[in-house]
């Protein structure tokens, strides 16, 4: 009884291990900036191409649908894949994906936003759960990106900006496919330039924009521009 036993107990282990040798992670870091210097949540002295100066208050935003593809076929999507990135609680923000088996991939491809099957899904928890302050209502459903802050502009007046982009119905589907081929198949270091995004904006004239909407698409397409990779 005691050899069958060890037996069954070598057989289990050998078995764990091999089931964790075959898996295989993946490693994500999304490090935000203004132009050349990295963001920082509450510091002024940040300056738009008008010249103004700006500080970011707030920067969050969902990342969705973490693919994997060779030659053109994906071979692996990541289930259940949404993460809120906030840049209050992480810059850089760093996460990882598993495989249940070792993959080779040359392209990774994900999602700016919530797909619009999700966003009719009901209420859900987690990084999806309405308290995170990312979350409309059934009719306009999750925002997938969030940009607050301030800034002083040419005439020296303070202004407050909001950009809270988003939406899951037809015209104004908003959720951006984003593609890269990464230069290390063991981690995808990424750059997100707020810069570039505040750049395409007149402050002086547009200054919120809190709905789907046609500008609002435009605006997630200069977000999802907005990142790059940096060689690691």
């Amino acid at each position: 009884m005691k050899t069958a036993f060890l037996r069954f107990l070598l057989i289990f282990v050998c078995g764990f291990f091999a089931h964790i040798a075959k898996a295989q992670k993946i490693y994500f870091t999304i490090q935000h900036t203004f132009g050349d210097e990295l963001l920082v949540l509450g510091e002024e002295g940040f300056h738009s191409k008008t010249d103004s100066t700006l500080q970011i208050s707030e920067l969050k935003y969902y990342i969705s649908n973490i693919s994997f593809y060779k030659k053109g076929t994906c071979i692996f999507n990541e289930p259940n894949s949404y993460r809120l990135l906030d840049v209050a609680t992480c810059n850089p923000c760093t996460f990882e994906v598993t495989s249940p088996k070792k993959i080779k991939y040359d392209k990774i491809q994900f999602t700016l936003g919530i797909d619009s099957l999700t966003n009719v899904s009901g209420v859900l928890e987690g990084d999806l759960d309405p308290t995170k302050g990312m979350y409309w209502t059934w009719q306009s459903g999750y925002i997938n990106f969030k940009l607050e802050g301030s800034g002083k502009l040419n005439d020296s007046t303070d202004k407050e900006f909001q950009f809270h982009l988003g939406g899951y119905l037809p015209p104004f589907f908003n959720a951006q496919t984003i593609q890269f081929k990464p230069k290390n198949k063991e981690k995808l270091v990424l750059g997100l330039d707020i810069k570039t995004v505040l750049n395409s904006i007149d402050l002086n004239k547009e200054s919120r924009l809190m709905s789907p909407s046609t500008r609002a698409v435009e605006l997630s397409e200069v977000v999802s521009n907005s990142f790059y990779q940096i060689t690691k």
